[in-house]
């Protein structure tokens, strides 16, 4: 594919799990396939990026279609803004695809894809289909970590939509893009959100407890100031009572 995944198609690419990737047949060739039909039929696309793509053209012409929605970004790019994938399929960085999601969603919804990317889950559902494949392709234990992505398991042992896995942005990159896209088609709504980030989250959950909680009062919120997931050292006599050394406070 010539053009760069951007906006909403990265940001659920960013979301697919190595041991998914893994199994996924190769995209076919752009030569063989001009009108993408080949390409909106493959699996990556049917079970995960959905229709239409998102891409940000090379060009100065932008235009919706019913298969590809092809952006313009005029002018260079920030440092970084490409992520090469296994496929030759090029897709935006993590923090380039916060700033092309910047002017096409709520301020509101641009900070939860802030909370995620720059915490340690992920929520991707896996298709029966591409679940009988993962079974094939590992075993019983396709959901185990492999490159640091585990599924999370419900109270039954059953696979669940969740994922752990290493942040995709580290919060002080997160804070330090900031000052880089000054001027940029979508830095206002990136710079309004990123501000609204209170720590590093480790579920959809705490996502939301921190919006409810930390948003100011105008947004919704109830403009308390606080923190996700801060360590907490045991004094000796709560380590004798838990075993354990230190724990993480939620907020």
């Amino acid at each position: 594919m010539d053009d760069m995944l951007c906006d909403i198609s990265a940001f659920r690419y960013h979301r697919i799990p190595p041991q998914v990737l893994a199994i996924m047949p190769d995209l076919p060739e752009s030569a063989d396939d001009p009108r993408k039909e080949r390409l909106c039929e493959h699996p990556l696309v049917t079970h995960f990026l959905g229709i239409p793509l998102h891409v940000l053209a090379q060009g100065s012409c932008g235009r919706k279609g019913d298969r590809i929605v092809r952006h313009v970004w005029n002018g260079e790019r920030p440092f970084g803004s490409v992520r090469q994938t296994e496929f030759g399929l090029d897709a935006a960085s993590p923090l380039f695809t916060l700033l092309t999601l910047a002017s096409s969603v709520s301020n509101e919804r641009l900070i939860m894809c802030m909370y995620e990317m720059c915490g340690t889950f992920a929520v991707c559902k896996i298709a029966p289909q591409v679940k009988s494949a993962l079974v094939q392709a590992y075993g019983g234990r396709w959901g185990d970590a492999q490159l640091g992505w585990e599924n999370v398991k419900d109270v039954s042992g059953n696979p669940t939509d969740l994922w752990k896995r290493p942040p995709l942005i580290e919060l002080s990159e997160l804070t330090e893009y900031v000052d880089k896209i000054r001027g940029l088609r979508g830095a206002k709504s990136f710079t309004r959100a990123a501000k609204c980030i209170t720590g590093m989250a480790a579920s959809p959950l705490e996502v939301q407890a921190s919006m409810l909680f930390g948003l100011s009062r105008l947004r919704g919120g109830e403009g308390l100031r606080l923190t996700n997931n801060v360590e907490i050292r045991m004094t000796r006599s709560a380590r004798l009572i838990s075993g354990l050394d230190r724990r993480y406070a939620d907020i």
